[in-house]
């Protein structure tokens, strides 16, 4: 997960003071998937020694905690190296009380410790319900008191592997449906052909709505997490893919409605929608320039493959690898692999500025 792999609860879990904690933050990229929050008044600097400092807990992780009704869940590990598990732990947003945790074993002994709990859980606004993706590729539902309601094992059902340090997508729910992708190393018509393929499940019962394998070929892992827009008539999941193509599929179906290939290797961002318009980046090798990296607007309201024609404009040579992009009315913003944040103009794709974060400690 871009960004989240060096958490902001890396030692202990900090909330400001003056903080709205009743805001509610369901999945990874917030409620609208785009990384923004309506928030005001919040502070601008805090401390984990006191500044504008409500609570703290010696709980850390690799995955972004999710909000809801004044709860925090958070997916982290407890364990020695010899004994790692996942965990889902609940906390009361107000004092920071844990509430409940829930444990799921390590099973695959490719995933270092510090890489295991990639993913982020998202809650479900209908019942508040909170679903899980393992870095073992476990769906596992639970209820807000921390009870498990089903759970789905894609390695034994679908042959699913997480691979390359755990990376895991973290879920999605869309109406009716929770949606992740896995790779699959060998399942039904496609026995034998590995690839990364799209699942929908009923988020009530875990029963399988769709699988999609818009996929013809497979490089790397990845954990670009789907995002769900209005394009017309159709309702699209816009995702990138491990075989760096971006695609669009119909979000009731899977059926694949466009796909744009732009890089040689594995998309690790998210994308972001308005108003017909997919904006989308990434940080590896181009298809047509020696440049690394790129920022883009292209046209989702195309079918089929998208050439060069539907891109509305494009950016080369800044490197977003793993930050998945923002925006406003005007600009979108990324962070690129050296912690250099950049401004882009939203109409033109113009880089307006850049600005260092400084370094890595």
């Amino acid at each position: 997960m871009p960004l989240k792999h060096v958490s902001s609860l890396a030692a202990a879990l900090v909330l400001a003071a003056s903080a709205t904690l009743h805001a509610q933050w369901p999945e990874w990229r917030g409620p609208s998937r785009d990384g923004r929050s309506a928030e005001t008044n919040l502070p601008s600097s805090w401390s984990p020694s006191g500044e504008n400092l409500a609570w703290r807990i010696p709980i850390g992780g690799r995955a972004t905690p999710v909000a809801w009704n004044n709860r925090i869940y958070l997916l982290t590990t407890t364990g020695d190296f010899a004994h790692t598990q996942e965990r889902l732990v609940a906390i009361d947003a107000s004092s920071g009380t844990v509430l409940w945790d829930q444990k799921f074993s390590l099973y695959l002994s490719d995933v270092p410790q510090n890489r295991a709990a990639w993913a982020s859980p998202a809650v479900d606004p209908e019942s508040g319900n909170i679903y899980v993706f393992t870095v073992a590729a476990e769906l596992i539902a639970l209820s807000p008191d921390g009870k498990i309601l089903w759970a789905r094992s894609l390695p034994e059902e679908y042959g699913a592997i997480t691979t390359h340090g755990g990376r895991t997508v973290s879920p999605i729910i869309d109406g009716d449906k929770l949606i992740v992708n896995s790779l699959i190393l060998a399942w039904g018509s496609d026995l034998g052909r590995p690839g990364n393929r799209y699942f929908a499940f009923d988020k009530r019962t875990g029963d399988t709505i769709w699988v999609s394998s818009p996929q013809a070929r497979h490089y790397d892992t990845n954990f670009s997490m789907p995002i769900v827009a209005d394009v017309g008539s159709v309702k699209q999941l816009i995702v990138g893919g491990t075989d760096g193509q971006f695609y669009g599929l119909k979000a009731n179906t899977g059926e694949k409605v466009w796909q744009t290939e732009v890089s040689k290797r594995a998309i690790l961002n998210s994308a972001l929608y308005k108003d017909g318009t997919v904006y989308l980046t990434h940080g590896e090798e181009n298809i047509d320039t020696t440049q690394m990296g790129m920022v883009a607007a292209i046209d989702a309201t195309r079918t089929g493959q998208l050439g060069k024609d539907a891109f509305t404009w494009v950016t080369h040579g800044f490197m977003p690898t793993f930050a998945s992009p923002v925006m406003d009315t005007e600009r979108l913003y990324s962070v690129d692999n050296g912690a250099i944040v950049a401004g882009f103009d939203l109409a033109t794709g113009k880089e307006l500025w850049q600005k260092s974060l400084g370094t890595l400690q």
